[in-house]
C-alpha cells in the first residue's frame, strides 16, 4: 500500500472546527510537559497573540477512517498545553456565548472531545479539558502521572493569567 504525505497549514479556528478530532494512540508517550516548560509556551502564545501569523510548529496526524478523526503522531504537548489554555479560559469566564464557544472548541459540536488523551490517562484528565469547571477540580484524583502533570501545569498557567 502506498503512503502518501501531505502538508497543509492550519489556522487555530481551523484545526479546532468542524468535526476535527484528534486521538493521542497507545503508543505515543504520556503528557511529559514540566510546568515550566508549560508556562514557556503559554508566554510565547501570549506574546504573540496580535501578531500574524505564527506558527506552533509541525503536528503531524494520521488519517483514520472517520472523516475529521486523525491520530497524533507528533505535536501531542503542544496540542494538549493549547487545549489546556481554552479550558482555563473557559473556565474563567462568566456563563455566556464566548464560553459556550470555547466549549466547542474543546469539544466539537457533538460533544465529543477535540483531542484524546491516550486511554491510560484519559479518565480523570480528560473529564478536567471537557466538563466545564472542571480543569483544576480533580487534581486530587489524578490517577496517573501524565494526568497529575497535566493538572499541575494547569494550576500553574491558570496562576500566569
Amino acid at each position: 500500500m502506498a503512503v502518501t504525505l501531505a502538508t497543509k497549514a492550519f489556522s487555530f479556528g481551523e484545526l479546532f472546527s468542524c468535526s476535527n478530532r484528534f486521538r493521542i494512540p497507545a503508543n505515543q508517550r504520556s503528557y511529559v510537559w514540566t510546568e515550566q516548560v508549560a508556562l514557556e509556551f503559554y508566554r510565547d502564545l501570549y506574546r504573540v497573540q496580535n501578531r500574524r501569523p505564527h506558527s506552533l510548529g509541525p503536528i503531524i496526524v494520521a488519517d483514520t477512517a472517520r472523516a475529521g478523526s486523525y491520530e497524533l503522531l507528533d505535536g501531542q504537548q503542544r496540542l494538549v498545553t493549547l487545549a489546556l489554555v481554552v479550558a482555563i479560559l473557559r473556565d474563567l469566564l462568566p456563563t455566556g456565548a464566548l464560553k459556550d464557544d470555547l466549549q466547542e472548541v474543546l469539544c466539537g459540536p457533538k460533544g465529543e472531545p477535540r483531542v484524546s488523551l491516550r486511554d491510560l490517562d484519559q479518565h480523570n484528565a480528560q473529564a478536567g479539558l471537557t466538563s466545564f469547571n472542571g480543569t483544576l477540580e480533580l487534581r486530587d484524583v489524578a490517577e496517573t502521572e501524565a494526568a497529575r502533570r497535566l493538572f499541575d501545569v494547569a494550576k500553574a498557567i491558570k496562576a500566569e493569567i
